[in-house]
């Protein structure tokens, strides 16, 4: 049902009454005298087009036992926003006979195409004379046919004692609401003015639905919500049109753990099962089209053509719709996806009208603390145009940098800018420039690229030259960067198309500051207790992510812009254990393609893994760990991991959750699907990543960024937040707060997250290198340590050994079978002493692969010699 017929049925109270907005039609007004009346004509939402005229009348009932006095009664019709009124009429009802009725008239309202304050949004109140406070008011709207192109940026709203309410001239809008993109939405597209538009003076201004009404009061029933619908639109004469906006589902949140359960925020999207049957259906935005043989105003729900439905969900971006006609129907496209709506429906009319109706539900279980938010959407720039005339937008610009805190010498970040054609394709090369701005004006950045093809109703997202911001002031510096069209004159309908994004460097540029990479809240500086969130999960003090039962290793992702120096890493562990156990700390190499790491690190003499006391004498906040060695890196992608060696204690390492979450899309018994919703940083409003499904990904995503490995050494490394199967998630029913597989609760859609394990690797140059360092290499006199991974696939990966030597002597080390015999030599030279670390492919002395089994590893340095054992699977 729609949502008008909903509305009808709602029951008003009456202190609703005395603001005097909108009330059904069928509600009547009680005299002393026992007389009643109610208003006839016109019902609520009635549109009346501007050249007509309408004749208000009204029912009196007499529910006395005796004959009325004759009763005088007041209509006035009054704009919303400027509060002048258009119309008022008295008239006196004669006495009415005991249990008796009757019908009045007032006079008529007739209007005219040529008084704009006749146009737009208006309380029709009926009261009896001299007495306003029972006053019953329902909704008229004043419209006109309008012609293409029909545009609204938003920026011409109307402010009302009940909030900004759209375009009056241009929308006939029912709890649709206007609001600054730049306070509810991430990255509002144009136009934006730094002086703002309107009386609010809303910098980026966007519409709103959502399900409440203007008065913040939640509509009744299934599937209901705002509705805005179009004037009527002339397009006659024309042999094509086409439909476009920009859009955006929730809004600017951050996702706490279970957001999609406990707090429900945003628009629900659809669950299925294995199957693909729907267990929980989604809230939606409808676009529909008014039938061409529907009357131009006050058409019938039944009057209305369904062109595309889009799924809630959540975005950190704005998305783009386009909707184009072809000799078949139509083409729409919603972000990106392109499908065919066969509808041949001759829409060309003088009286074309499409609107928005929002159709969600209150999807909160019926027991408990759990609710349901209004499920808002925003919308951009709705745009109906003759095709073949040309109109770019430049929806937004982005520097990517998935971090919370970068090293000053890895400031060097890639640049991206999206822009769409919602006109005539474009077949020859078009300028964008993209200018950054520093918190004084001053240009620090200014590059143009050229965009050789642009497709009709298709983004195209252009990469521009990296910015080297390695050698300006960070420590959260704003930072503004603008994207507009490098060639004036070649849009059709608008002028600004120019838009913004703030970006914050977050280095630390103090010359004796840490310089690592974190994707944490805990600051650029964290000091103790900041950025664990976990203890606000479970309760427990200090408690962190740790492997109970097993042993288990973690890994962070981080790329190198440029060729730099590795010192160590921090790690933050939490005093809920505080346990003088030992950790590994380890170097991989990684890859763009992957998601977990790769080999151990391996430079002759350096040393890539180590093992050291877990914590030092100091817990709850981060602590330092300095390889032997500084570890000179070229440019690339490698992995920092931390590995808990003991199975009967967890290392508590601390987690944060600000930048993890996700829903269940489809559920199975094995493997549901997982679509990942990350939110930006608290603290920082840059955000993006790099580990994306593409490098132009504004979403937050470091879900490619954490990976997990059990049992550790065992090479066995899994993505922490995989987009199937289950995600390693916290309860505050887990104890010491270890990892647990995550479960779906009482729900299959329940929101579920990850807490993402506090590790920062250190590059770069600082004062004092040693400044905080806590502990050092664990250091046996002569051996091994574990190779690593072990077991280990040669098809798959390397395996690491490493060995400590006490002092310079020759040194041989040999791997053998069980049978003894050497299948290969891996060293045989003198060595200096301290700690090597050597890397065996799995091939013997002719190269090939050995078969799978047990080996041995034998080293021997003069009288001394140790053996280890090493599984080599397939």
């Amino acid at each position: 049902m729609d949502k008008e017929l909903k509305m009808i049925e709602r029951p008003w109270s009456f202190t609703l009454l005395l603001t005097a907005c909108l009330f059904p039609a069928s509600r009547t007004i009680a005299q002393p005298a026992g007389i009643v009346a109610r208003m006839l004509f016109p019902p609520r939402n009635y549109e009346i087009a501007l050249g007509d005229s309408i004749t208000p009348s009204v029912r009196v009932w007499n529910r006395d036992s005796v004959a009325s006095t004759p009763l005088e009664l007041h209509y006035r019709i009054r704009n919303v926003t400027t509060y002048l009124t258009v119309y008022e009429d008295s008239l006196l009802a004669p006495a009415v006979a005991p249990g008796d009725s009757i019908d009045e008239a007032f006079s008529a309202f007739a209007t005219s195409p040529n008084i704009l304050k006749e146009l737009g949004s208006f309380h029709a109140c009926l009261t009896l004379a001299n007495d306003t406070s029972h006053a019953f008011c329902t909704r008229l709207f004043g419209v006109r046919r309008t012609a293409v192109p029909y545009r609204d940026p938003s920026n011409n709203y109307s402010h009302t004692s009940f909030g900004d309410i759209p375009d009056q001239t241009r929308w006939v809008s029912e709890g649709a609401t206007v609001l600054d993109g730049e306070d509810s939405t991430w990255d509002p597209p144009p136009p934006r003015a730094n002086d703002g538009f309107g009386p609010d003076t809303l910098i980026s201004p966007v519409l709103r639905l959502d399900r409440k009404d203007v008065n913040g009061n939640f509509y009744s029933g299934d599937d209901v919500g705002d509705t805005l619908t179009s004037f009527p639109i002339n397009m006659q004469g024309m042999d094509r049109m086409t439909l476009w906006f920009d859009y955006m589902r929730a809004g600017r949140y951050r996702y706490p753990l279970r957001w999609d359960d406990s707090l429900m925020l945003g628009p629900e999207s659809t669950i299925l099962d294995s199957a693909g049957n729907v267990i929980r259906p989604g809230d939606s935005l409808i676009l529909e089209f008014k039938k061409p043989s529907a009357p131009a105003e006050n058409p019938a729900p039944e009057d209305w053509n369904e062109m595309a439905a889009i799924d809630g969900g959540r975005d950190f971006e704005f998305k783009s719709f386009f909707a184009r006609q072809n000799d078949s129907g139509w083409q729409v496209t919603i972000d990106g996806i392109t499908k065919a709506v066969a509808d041949t429906s001759n829409y060309l009319t003088t009286d074309f009208r499409f609107r928005f109706r929002l159709k969600a539900n209150d999807n909160a279980p019926q027991t408990g603390s759990h609710a349901d938010d209004a499920d808002e959407w925003y919308i951009d720039n709705p745009t109906v145009t003759a095709p073949l005339k040309p109109e770019l937008e430049v929806r937004w610009v982005r520097v990517v940098n998935p971090y919370s805190k970068v090293p000053q010498s890895q400031a060097v970040f890639p640049i991206f800018v999206d822009v769409i054609d919602v006109g005539t394709s474009y077949g020859v090369g078009l300028p964008f420039r993209v200018t950054i701005l520093d918190p004084n004006g001053n240009v620090v950045y200014s590059q143009q690229a050229v965009l050789d093809r642009l497709t009709e109703g298709q983004d195209t997202v252009l990469r521009f030259p990296n910015w080297d911001a390695s050698n300006l002031p960070g420590n959260a510096t704003e930072y503004t960067v603008t994207a507009a069209l490098g060639e004036p004159g070649v849009n059709a309908y608008q002028a600004d198309d120019s838009t913004y994004t703030k970006f914050y460097l977050n280095v630390d540029d103090n010359p004796g500051g840490v310089q690592d990479f974190a994707y944490d809240d805990a600051g650029l500086d964290p000091g103790p207790n900041t950025g664990n969130d976990i203890p606000k999960l479970t309760g427990i003090p200090g408690s962190g992510i740790g492997f109970p039962g097993t042993t288990g290793s973690l890994a962070m992702k981080f790329q190198l812009a440029r060729k730099d120096t590795l010192y160590g890493t921090r790690l933050y562990f939490g005093s809920a254990n505080q346990a003088p156990d030992y950790i590994r700390l380890s170097l991989h190499n990684g890859d763009s393609n992957s998601c977990v790491p790769l080999d151990t690190v391996v430079q002759p003499g350096v040393q890539t893994t180590m093992e050291a006391e877990r914590g030092g004498n100091e817990f709850n906040q981060f602590w330092t760990y300095i390889f032997p060695k500084p570890i000179i890196l070229p440019k690339g992608i490698y992995w920092m991991a931390v590995s808990q060696l003991n199975s009967f204690v967890s290392m508590d390492l601390g987690g944060y959750f600000s930048r993890g979450g996700g829903q269940f899309v489809t559920t199975s018994v094995s493997a549901p699907r997982i679509q990942s919703t990350y939110g930006p940083s608290s603290s920082m409003m840059s955000y993006g990543t790099q580990w994306g499904s593409s490098p132009a990904d504004n979403n937050g995503n470091v879900g490619c960024s954490f990976a997990m490995e059990t049992p550790a050494g065992s090479g066995n490394w899994k993505p922490l937040t995989p987009d199937t199967g289950w995600w390693p998630a916290m309860t505050a029913s887990s104890g010491m707060s270890p990892i647990i597989i995550a479960k779906i609760d009482s729900l299959p859609w329940t929101g579920t997250g990850t807490y993402l394990p506090m590790i920062r690797p250190m590059v770069g140059l600082w004062t004092d290198i040693t400044f905080g360092v806590s502990a050092s290499p664990l250091a046996p006199a002569f051996g091994f340590q574990p190779n690593y991974p072990n077991p280990f696939d040669p098809n798959e990966a390397s395996t690491t050994i490493s060995f400590t030597l006490p002092a310079q002597a020759p040194v041989s080390l040999t791997i053998c079978n069980i049978m003894g015999n050497v299948v290969k030599t891996l060293v045989n030279a003198a060595m200096p002493a301290g700690m090597h670390s050597v890397s065996w492919d799995g091939r013997d002395e002719h190269g090939a692969i050995v078969p799978a089994g047990i080996y041995f590893v034998t080293l021997k340095s003069d009288e001394s010699h140790v053996t280890a054992k090493l599984i080599v699977t397939e």
